[in-house]
């Protein structure tokens, strides 16, 4: 907004003006601070219910570097209090802070409103960070909450004496632009995003821009403190200027009576965090939970908090569990944890009986991004187990001194540290309160050789010159979903005691009762009372439950086996019931073999069916236990009885009269498997897993992988039916691709007639079902394609409208070539009439999948230089002509490390916008560039300089 303008006409003109470098600071927060969820939820900076802590002029506080203002109440969230502390970090070059709030933006008190006087590139920061109603009293003082899904909004970026507006963020997880936005967003320094006014002589008014074209929001996940930077740039002369402040969803996107449409893009502009490699010490055969201090020491280039951890590898010699609702169940490989679950105890490891030492592997993350680097957690179990007892040491006055009395039940000497140094300080085991406000001590004990590392203690008590009262909440115990009781909380003075819950998603309080919801979980209620004239406030109490579903009633599944069925029944019905009555539900894990609809099965081809039968159970019942069957679907059927000598039966089925069947299926091609190198081939045995050159099946036959290619299977004298083995092919870029491959061997009597099919099981890949025909005595017959829609049979290839098209090749195989972007299940038959007229149908599916993310590292760019060289440009064109149908592309390009200069993070950026330019422009891919970020490598050679190129469908 122009400086410029008179009051009176900012009666006419919004100019809600937040131009910020925003970055969070990774503040240690206590064990049992509050996480408060502030959707929807506005943060209200009345200019009158503020208390000034620090002043270093003469003039109103906050005008002045190193000033500190609190704003009592901003907001209530689920019952707790915030309070806003903000810090004034830095003036620049000779800016004047005219009014630290109650300036000219906006007609509202409750935004934080900023009159600035600039003359150029001029500036000034705030630091605003979110503490418990009350606690903050002096530096070093309060307890930090945090708070998750923050907006915040810059309305109204223009101009002001020919000066640009511009506001700059870092940390935030994505912004929202007007699609008729005039700012511009770039990178000027480290990861801090700009947006900028770009048009020149602009002043917007809250009809024709200060909401849209003018402004930008960024979300945050979360927020415990934030830095934000008011300025202009050295385009004009500046003047003065007025900016407003506003935490919340803001505005409608409106021009007047026109809504504008909008589009939010994800912050690529971020560094991942650090932490390190970490030791603990466990007990045998005891759960021990894990918290934030035994992930090593988070930091971020960027100063984002902690937001969650990356479990990347599990431990061999015990377990880990994650508590979710009221049940601990096993952690997965790269389960994500928050910090808030962390921080509420919902991890925990158990060594296994007779282990002596084990790991976890895990990253940090920042909510954007994890840690390249995968740290350790080294745990080594001994002998005993210890705990700490650190009784709260309810109110006490100032300026005085007295023993902690924490101590550790294996004898070794506790370790105190004060999270609240303005409030209290600690010597040894000693505690000595310094100033009114609420001290807060944490207890630790690390273990040695003999003992285990004690669970952290922290305690929470007031210093204060009233007198002392005390809350007595004792522990509810495990509660059911849907009930409601009584706290029986009560204070010592006779006041009454204010219930607060942590978690209102599991529990929720009225007055002195407590409600749990219909989510299972783990309930934390906060007890406080905030005194009065003469009686101080009491040390808050907190108690922790779990919440679990009623017992249900048990129920099971009665599902009969079904008999082996022929292929050309086409269906069968099943009856699986339930003792709760309730409906089974069934699906099949063979879905090229049979597919299920309510409890009808299709068959799909030969082979063996497998249908799941499951009952999910409702609030009465539990979920039964799942029932398998499994059934052979069969080309033909025993339908006459055995001669003499043990021969096999007849069979609707043409094949071969004498007692060994062999077949040889030509090389199969693997399109997908491409790329660098000559695919790899092996058979996979089922029964070990192994992948090898021969497979044996007891009683079916063995299966052989040529040096050629092909594969031969040789059938016992005493099979016939379906044979099958899988064929793995892969390449140098460790891309994989599995085909079955199916044999009939079809029954005696016909005249030794066999038959070879090939269908595709994904994109361009071929899976070959049988053997040889060169035997067959066809004579007037034939073998050709029916197209399911008009049963007409063709010998020329089949096509199938937006499928794909189906092909019989010159040895007798048929291949399937999906149309392009295709994606399902595609069906046909072959059909082969023998001489004497006997006619088979093999019905032929293939089901087209989405491939996998293909990537690949290319090094050796030369030290310092982003430029895309001769061979690196030569790798490019390789692994796009190989990968040339993909629709996405990401970059993240190298630079050697660790540093955290800013030239560093531009060169391993640029390289990968150079990557990416140079598949979509020198190479013209039509490709959606979904992003492109930079990282550092630990180590200095010229294969860590190098980009990644991810190609997505």
């Amino acid at each position: 907004m122009h400086a410029k303008k008179s009051r009176n006409l900012f009666t006419k003109f919004l100019a809600i003006i937040l131009s910020a470098t925003v970055a969070f600071v990774g503040l240690s927060i206590p064990a049992g601070a509050a996480t408060v969820d502030a959707t929807g939820v506005k943060l209200k900076f009345d200019e009158d219910a503020t208390v000034q802590i620090i002043r270093q002029t003469n003039s109103s506080a906050g005008k002045a570097v190193n000033d500190i203002v609190v704003y009592r109440n901003v907001a209530t969230i689920s019952g707790l209090v915030i309070d806003a502390v903000i810090e004034t970090l830095a003036i620049t070059n000779g800016a004047t802070v005219d009014k630290f709030d109650g300036g000219g933006a906006v007609a509202d008190k409750e935004v934080f409103e900023t009159d600035l006087d600039t003359s150029g590139a001029q500036s000034v920061t705030f630091k605003f960070s979110f503490y418990e109603g009350g606690s903050y009293t002096a530096v070093n003082t309060g307890t930090l909450v945090t708070l998750q899904n923050v907006f915040i909004n810059s309305y109204d970026l223009d101009t002001s004496g020919g000066s640009n507006q511009f506001t700059q963020f870092s940390g935030f997880q994505s912004y929202t632009l007007s699609t008729n936005t005039t700012l511009s967003v770039s990178n000027p320094s480290g990861n801090l995003v700009q947006f900028v006014n770009n048009f020149s002589g602009a002043n917007y008014t809250t009809t024709s821009g200060a909401y849209t074209k003018g402004r930008v929001q960024v979300k945050y996940d979360y927020l415990s403190t934030v830095t934000i930077k008011h300025g202009t740039d050295n385009a004009g002369s500046g003047g003065t200027n007025f900016y407003g402040l506003e935490f919340g969803v803001g505005f409608p996107w409106t021009e007047g009576s026109n809504t504008i449409s909008t589009t939010s893009t994800s912050n690529n502009f971020n560094s991942p965090p650090v932490a390190g490699d970490d030791t603990l010490n466990v007990a045998p055969n005891v759960a021990r939970e894990l918290t934030k201090f035994d992930f090593g020491t988070y930091s971020d280039p960027d100063n984002n908090p902690w937001a969650n951890i990356q479990i990347t590898t599990l431990p061999s010699n015990g377990v880990l569990e994650y508590l979710s609702g009221s049940t601990w169940v096993p952690v997965t490989l790269n389960q994500i944890i928050s910090y808030s679950d962390l921080d509420a105890g919902k991890l925990r490891y158990t060594p296994n009986s007779g282990a002596t030492s084990d790991s976890v592997g895990f990253k940090v993350g920042d909510g954007l991004t994890s840690s390249v680097a995968a740290y350790s957690l080294a745990i080594t179990v001994v002998p005993t187990a210890q705990q700490i007892t650190f009784a709260n040491p309810n109110a006490k006055a100032p300026s005085q001194t007295f023993p902690s009395g924490a101590v550790a039940s294996s004898g070794l000497t506790v370790s105190l540290v004060s999270n609240t140094t303005g409030i209290c300080t600690v010597s040894g085991l000693d505690i000595t309160t310094v100033a009114v406000g609420t001290c807060s001590i944490t207890s630790t004990q690390p273990g040695n050789s003999t003992f285990a590392a004690a669970i952290a203690v922290t305690q929470e008590f007031p210093v204060s010159t009233l007198t002392s009262q005390t809350i007595t909440f004792n522990n509810p115990g495990s509660k059911s979903t849907g009930a409601t009781f009584a706290s029986g909380a009560t204070a010592s003075s006779g006041l009454t005691v204010t219930l607060t819950s942590l978690t209102p998603s599991i529990c929720t309080v009225s007055g002195l009762s407590i409600t749990t919801l219909s989510t299972a979980g783990t309930c934390q209620i906060r007890a406080s009372q905030a005194g009065n004239g003469s009686i101080a406030p009491a040390s808050n109490v907190n108690q922790s439950f779990l919440v679990s579903a009623p017992s249900l009633t048990s129920q099971t599944i009665t599902f009969s086996p079904p008999a082996d069925q022929l292929l050309s029944a086409s269906t069968l019905t099943v009856a699986p019931t339930a003792t709760s009555g309730l409906t089974v539900s069934l699906s099949s894990s063979t879905q090229s073999i049979c597919t299920v609809s309510s409890f009808t099965i299709t068959f799909v081809s030969a082979g063996n069916c497998t249908i799941t039968a499951s009952q999910a159970g409702d609030s009465t019942y539990s979920a039964a236990q799942n029932v398998v069957r499994t059934f052979a679907i069969t080309v033909g059927q025993n339908n006459s009885t055995p001669s003499g000598g043990g021969s096999r039966a007849m069979s609707p089925i043409v094949g071969p009269a004498n007692g060994t069947t062999t077949a040889t299926i030509p090389k199969i091609l693997h399109p997908e498997v491409i790329a660098v190198g000559i695919p790899t081939l092996c058979l996979v045995d089922s029964a070990t897993g192994r992948c090898g050159n021969t497979v044996t099946v007891a009683g079916v036959g063995n299966w052989t992988l040529n040096p050629n290619g092909s594969v031969t299977f040789v059938a016992l004298t005493a099979f016939f039916g379906t044979a099958t083995v899988t064929l793995r092919a892969s390449d140098a870029l460790g891309a994989i691709d599995e085909e079955p491959i199916t044999v009939i061997v079809l029954a005696p009597g016909i005249g030794g007639d066999q038959v070879d099919t090939e269908a595709s099981k994904s994109k361009e890949t071929n899976n070959r079902t049988a053997v040889v025909l060169d035997d067959l005595e066809l004579g007037s017959g034939e073998i050709c394609l029916v197209n399911l829609q008009s049963s007409l049979c063709a010998i020329a290839p089949l096509a199938v409208p937006n499928q794909g098209k189906w092909e019989i090749l010159s040895d007798g195989s048929v291949k399937f070539t999906p149309s392009p972007r295709f994606v399902g299940v595609s069906k046909a038959q072959l059909r082969i009439s023998s001489v004497g007229g006997k006619t088979t149908l093999i019905p032929l599916s293939v089901k087209v999948t989405k491939r996998p993310p293909v990537t690949v590292t290319i090094g050796n760019f030369i030290d310092g230089s982003p430029v895309i060289t001769a061979a690196i440009a030569a790798r490019i064109r390789l692994f796009m002509r190989t990968y040339s149908d993909y629709r996405t592309i990401e970059c993240i390009g190298f630079t050697e490390g660790p540093t955290v200069l800013s030239t560093d993070r531009w060169l391993s950026r640029q390289r990968a916008v150079n990557a990416c330019n140079y598949v979509t422009k020198n190479l013209k891919q039509k490709l959606f560039v979904s992003g492109f970020r930079s990282s550092q490598e630990r180590s200095v050679a010229s294969s860590v300089r190098r980009v990644t190129i991810t190609l997505r469908d």
